[in-house]
């Protein structure tokens, strides 16, 4: 948002108390999430062991960071950096590979990141098929999930079978497994 690199947001998540900075930013942010920032403030002025539980989630979902190769691949600087744009404008294949984590609420690993981009690359899609007067791209941009609920479970899956917006091949291990990672799919009709 502020072009700060993610070792800040590292930082922020580690020191109890330092996130007021990224609050300002979400204020100011022209890309931010509509009440971003209000959401993030109260969490960090909301009862002392509600912020404990919500400082320990953000801290899980950011451990991947600890990692260094994992660190080194979100810094912006890079050379070899992906541009999703020009990336899905060129027709481009994107591999997200991650280990394949069975409890995320106890070790995420980097499966929040890796949801994070995937999420990206669907929202982008999106936005370029609405764009286009047939509201489709040309070449269509296909995603194929394998174990898509252990590895990189894009929140907008229930969404995206139902509307046929882009087409998605997504492989899982059972419909329990997706019944548990996406309970709306119940709701959908096939």
């Amino acid at each position: 948002m502020d072009n700060r690199p993610i070792t800040h947001v590292q930082r922020w998540s580690a020191a109890s108390g330092a996130a007021h900075e990224p609050v300002k930013i979400l204020r100011t942010a022209i890309r931010a999430a509509e009440g971003s920032a209000g959401r993030l403030e109260s969490a960090l002025t909301a009862h002392p062991e509600w912020r404990d539980q919500a400082q320990q989630l953000i801290t899980r979902t950011l451990s991947a960071l600890s990692t260094l190769h994992v660190r080194n691949s979100c810094l912006t600087n890079r050379t070899d950096s992906l541009s999703l744009e020009s990336f899905a404008d060129e027709g481009g294949t994107l591999y997200v590979i991650g280990e394949a984590i069975e409890d995320p609420r106890r070790d995420p690993g980097a499966l929040p990141l890796l949801t994070a981009l995937a999420a990206d690359v669907v929202e982008l899609g999106r936005r370029m098929a609405a764009r286009s007067s047939t509201g489709r791209l040309d070449p269509p941009m296909s995603l194929i999930l394998h174990d898509a609920a252990a590895v990189a479970p894009v929140p907008q899956l229930p969404d995206l079978l139902t509307t046929r917006e882009l087409p998605v091949l997504a492989v899982l291990r059972s419909p329990e497994q997706a019944q548990d990672r996406w309970p709306e799919l119940s709701r959908t009709p096939s």
